[in-house]
C-alpha cells in the first residue's frame, strides 16, 4: 500500500487496521481521506488474508462528517449524499460484525 495524507493503515495478525488521520479537523472526512478509505476497504474485501478491519481515528473523536469548509470534487451532494456513494462504491461481500467503542478519558 502507498503512503496515505488522510490515514493511516495496517496489517497486523490478518486485521486491517484503518486510522483516520486529521486530528485538527477531528477526522472530518475530506476528498483525500475518502478515496484512501475507498482504496484500503477495497483492498480489504478482495483480500483473502483479511479476516477483519477495524475504523479508528486519532485525536479527540472518531469522526464529525464530511468536511464541508474544503470540498473539492463535483460528486453527490446533499444530506446523505456521500454515504450513499459509499454504499454504491464499496459492500461487503461477506457477513459484518461491528463494534463501538469510546474511549473513557
Amino acid at each position: 500500500m502507498p503512503d496515505f495524507e488522510a490515514i493511516t493503515y495496517s496489517l497486523e495478525n490478518q486485521v486491517a487496521w484503518i486510522t483516520m488521520n486529521r486530528p485538527d479537523a477531528r477526522n472530518a472526512i475530506n476528498d483525500a481521506m475518502r478515496e484512501e478509505l475507498l482504496q484500503v476497504l477495497t483492498d480489504a474485501r478482495t483480500n483473502l488474508d483479511i479476516r477483519a478491519v477495524v475504523l479508528t481515528g486519532t485525536g479527540k473523536g472518531f469522526c464529525t462528517g464530511a468536511d464541508l469548509s474544503r470540498r473539492t470534487s463535483s460528486g453527490p451532494t446533499g444530506p446523505g449524499a456521500g454515504r450513499e456513494m459509499m454504499r454504491t462504491r464499496f459492500r461487503m461481500t461477506s457477513s459484518c460484525v461491528c463494534s463501538s467503542m469510546d474511549s473513557v478519558r
